[in-house]
């Protein structure tokens, strides 16, 4: 009965449901993320937004494979489709309370605004937090920091759509190829970007592009003779045995407006710089997904900033030499949700990234959004590790565990390498004094109709902190959200 019922819910929905884009922040994206590792939902990159129209249209192909457990789980995500179809305004009111050292509260509030019209779209959204007390210089250009209180626009964008090409102009934070924790190409930690992009899709062929503003607007930068901005772009491919190939590349250059070479999605960008004699930060990466076996996903990225072909390079005068280490990231991850199991999903992944990668001789065109790099959010000189394990025990429970292990040199977005004469371009990974960290947590989410209640715990311990010797620190944390939406 309740399979028949899905099924009259999708026919319903996939006639009357205007498409929006879902992205991660997204409060049910768990539900979709499930579905597609599962299997049920058949796309074959990783990318954000996701349209709902394509998620409601891949469960109506796949309904006859859902499972008991899984027939709940799409219904619950269906239910909530059609909820964010339907208002125009909705607003999230989240409380949190949490204990490390002693206890302390926030309140955090959501207000999104959503119109469609046919193939257009419009949406915006506005974050704001109370109390707001760790206020920092990137804060104070991003936020508007009042009255122990803060508030920052999260979203503004409009759109169109059709069946095999979309458009987003405004704010937002997309992502191209996501990992467990955080993503290689655009991490989600970073803040929603201002600019253009349009992906197009045909059969087992793909094309992106988005350039991007990454110095602020705000009164501070506002008479900057240069400024940041990045291009990037990328084509995929469904290649045999359910796999998916992408290749990826930016540039990232500072300039008083825009370059118009560019600005143009279908050129090389290493090409035009070199052939332009320009010093801009080019940057490569190449991307594998593999779904051939049934709810195993197995992906893999190689980020290439610097690939030195050789290592001394002699220059004008015999006795000077350059040298330069590599620049590259890598990024492995898999899941597997058990047949045998219902609701499981197991995860792992690891991140390495060497020590100057994302930087640049000429630090206004680092790879970084303001202070933070837009790679992986653990930034040079790093690597982590986590191991999770999600269990939907109905629609409306799901508990989670995570293990991580991560480790931090004393590299930084912010600090090139500079190459000088005999310096030594070989060090250890990761450098200096590592900053090693251990994290356990638990968490356990109900979710009922417009109500969601969350509980946290766990206990992480840092060696070396903040790349200081013997400075050790140990946190048992507990939490508790609890978020209404309206």
């Amino acid at each position: 009965m309740k399979r028949i019922t899905v099924i009259i819910c999708l026919m319903y929905i996939a006639v009357n449901i205007y498409s929006f884009p879902v992205f991660q922040d997204y409060s049910n994206f768990e539900y979709v993320d499930y579905l597609i590792k599962k299997g049920y939902i058949e796309i074959n990159d990783n990318d954000i937004p996701i349209f709902s129209e394509k998620i409601i249209e891949k469960l109506f192909e796949n309904n006859n494979y859902l499972s008991k457990n899984d027939i709940n789980i799409a219904s619950f995500l269906i239910t909530a489709l059609e909820r964010r179809n339907k208002g125009k305004i909705t607003e999230q009111m989240k409380i949190e309370l949490l204990h490390n050292n002693s206890w302390d509260y926030k309140l955090n509030n959501r207000i999104n605004i959503y119109w469609n019209l046919n193939s257009f779209f419009i949406e915006t959204e506005m974050n704001s937090h109370y109390p707001y007390t760790e206020v920092t210089y990137k804060d104070t250009i991003l936020k508007r920091i009042w009255n122990n209180s803060s508030s920052k626009m999260s979203k503004g964008y409009i759109g169109y759509r059709n069946k095999n090409i979309y458009i987003l102009a405004g704010r937002f934070l997309p992502a191209w190829g996501r990992g467990i924790y955080d993503n290689m190409f655009l991490s989600s930690e970073i803040q929603p970007l201002d600019g253009l992009m349009f992906k197009y899709e045909k059969g087992v062929f793909d094309f992106a592009f988005i350039t991007a503003s990454l110095t602020p607007n705000y009164r501070t930068f506002r008479f900057d003779s240069l400024r940041k901005y990045v291009s990037f772009h990328k084509i995929g491919f469904k290649l045999p045995y359910n796999t998916y190939f992408t290749f990826k590349e930016i540039i990232i250059y500072s300039n008083n407006k825009p370059k118009w070479i560019y600005l143009n999605p279908f050129t090389l960008y290493y090409g035009v710089q070199w052939n332009n004699h320009f010093d801009d930060n080019c940057i490569w990466s190449i991307e594998m997904i593999n779904r051939y076996v049934d709810g195993l996903t197995i992906s893999g990225e190689l980020f290439i900033d610097d690939f030195i072909y050789e290592k001394e390079i002699e220059a004008l005068f015999s006795n000077f030499h350059l040298y330069a280490p590599d620049k590259i990231g890598l990024l492995i991850n898999f899941s597997y949700t058990p047949s045998f199991i219902e609701g499981l999903l197991i995860e792992s992944e690891y991140a390495r990234i060497s020590k100057y990668t994302g930087t640049h001789r000429h630090m206004e065109v680092s790879y970084s959004y303001y202070t933070d790099p837009i790679l992986y959010s653990i930034g040079p000189d790093a690597d982590f590790l986590i191991a999770k394990v999600k269990y939907f025990l109905s629609n409306y429970f799901i508990a989670e565990y995570n293990i991580i292990y991560q480790r931090n040199g004393e590299g930084n977005i912010n600090e090139p390498f500079i190459e000088m004469n005999n310096q030594n371009y070989k060090f250890n990974f990761p450098s200096g004094i590592v900053e090693n960290a251990m994290i356990n947590k638990i968490s356990m989410l109900y979710k009922y109709n417009i109500l969601e209640l969350q509980i946290n715990a766990g206990y992480s311990m840092k060696m070396h902190k903040d790349n200081i010797p013997y400075n050790f620190e140990e946190i048992l944390f507990f939490g508790f959200q609890g978020i209404i939406n309206i």
